[in-house]
């Protein structure tokens, strides 16, 4: 019989660890997944490189944008300096001006003056000296040949050489003016030339750090988008890992209905044999049913042969065997493994000891409510679970038949009855093989 549960268990593992197994469907779509998120990932890190790599050239541009704004403010200070000298140029050119045009009026009186004498000189029959004088085309040859002239009066030489020395002084400071304003004209255009040079240059600075700037931008917007990519991916693979768990957990729960099924459609069987063979044998042995028959009345059933043990039946007031060892459907729900058998009785019938031992536990234990453990001096270990009393205390030896307990309903338990287990080398065993 343990060969054949064992046998049972292992086909239950065998089944279970198939269809627990993941399809190869999910695998692959996990294995995609986590490849799709390890590249999403990758593209992040080369976006963030991008971006530092970015955010390093700004830093630079802003560096030279910032000395070229030193440069511009230095160059505005120096035209503004210009314009001052210039302004002060104009005012001593309007000055100087007025001087010349003070100049050429007094030039001009006196030529007038001078034309006057030599009209009376031509009057008075000097004829030589005026004629020569006035047929002069402009003042500066008048000044010339007046000069050669060796007749000419000390009063006039006078007169002449004033005009001569003013109309040079003239020229000369109309030359250096005029030279002036030339100079500070090319100082402020080259000044200026510069400035807008340097302007232009921080403007294609300026351009240059918005394209970095959109580009910067640009990138951050892929690094959320990538990283709002990765996060769905993780969502997908807690999704399909979800699911998988949960395909594994419906498998688990149709192999155990299966294999309960299986169990219970083969115990049914084995019952019916048992109750066929018990007919047959009932037609051959009919005094012998007769009298099992009638003792069954008082006691319900005699014990028929379960095994070729040397224990002894718990229950002398009743053989009704309500649940058996194995897989089952759990009174409480769902299904669980069944560690003994369940024999049904009166609430407070006796409950006999297997063989002779000695009591190891007589005390509440969970599930079990009240639990008797007798433990045999050939190594077994006997359960007795679900008692209403105790007639016995730890340390007790016992003798086989004694009274141990009492039938009950503690712990778990659907109606009065006894959980009993028969344990080897502290595993249990189906207690049905050791009762003789």
């Amino acid at each position: 019989m343990n060969q054949t549960w064992m046998k049972k268990g292992i086909s239950l593992l065998l089944v279970s660890a198939f269809v627990l197994s993941p399809g190869v469907s999910s695998a692959s779509r996990l294995e995609e997944l986590n490849k799709k998120k390890e590249e999403t990932q990758s593209q992040i890190k080369e976006k963030n490189t991008t971006i530092e790599s970015i955010s390093s050239q700004k830093d630079e541009l802003y560096s030279e944008i910032a000395v070229l704004d030193i440069e511009i403010e230095k160059v505005g200070g120096e035209i503004e300096e210009s314009r001052k000298e210039i302004d002060s140029l104009k005012i001593s050119i309007e000055k100087t001006q007025k001087e010349i045009d003070d100049l050429k009026s007094s030039i001009s009186l006196r030529e007038e003056e001078f034309k006057k004498r030599l009209e009376t000189m031509y009057i008075n029959s000097k004829t030589g000296y005026a004629e020569a004088l006035l047929g002069t085309e402009n003042v500066d040859d008048l000044l010339s040949k007046a000069t050669m002239m060796s007749y000419i009066s000390n009063y006039d030489k006078d007169i002449l050489n004033s005009l001569k020395h003013d109309k040079i002084t003239l020229d000369v400071k109309e030359s250096e003016l005029q030279g002036e304003k030339t100079a500070a004209e090319i100082a402020q255009r080259n000044l200026e030339e510069k400035s807008l040079e340097l302007e232009n240059a921080a403007t294609k600075k300026q351009d240059k750090m918005a394209a970095l700037e959109g580009s910067l931008m640009a990138s951050q917007e892929e690094v959320e988008a990538l990283q709002a990519e990765a996060s769905k991916i993780d969502g997908d693979i807690e999704a399909e890992k979800k699911a998988i768990a949960e395909a594994k957990a419906r498998a688990a729960r149709e192999a155990l209905a299966r294999a309960q099924a299986k169990e219970k459609a083969e115990r049914e069987a084995r019952e019916a044999r048992a109750a066929e063979k018990a007919k047959e044998e009932a037609k051959e042995k009919p005094d012998r049913q007769e009298k099992k028959e009638e003792k069954s009345s008082v006691q319900n059933a005699e014990p028929v042969s379960m095994g070729s043990g040397a224990l002894g039946w718990p229950v002398p007031s009743s053989h009704n065997l309500t649940s058996y060892y194995g897989f089952r459907v759990y009174p409480f729900g769902g299904h669980d493994f069944h560690m003994g058998v369940d024999i049904a009785a009166p609430s407070g019938a006796a409950i006999a000891a297997s063989a002779d031992g000695v009591i190891t536990y007589a005390a509440p234990m969970g599930t079990y409510g009240n639990l008797v453990k007798l433990r045999h001096f050939d190594g077994k270990e006997t359960y007795y679970a679900h008692c209403s009393g105790f007639n016995v205390s730890i340390g007790q030896k016992v003798s086989k038949g004694q009274t141990i307990a009492y039938i009950g309903s503690t712990g778990n338990s659907t109606g009065p009855h006894l959980h009993y287990e028969v344990r080897v080398g502290g595993s249990h065993t189906n207690p049905l093989n050791y009762i003789n």
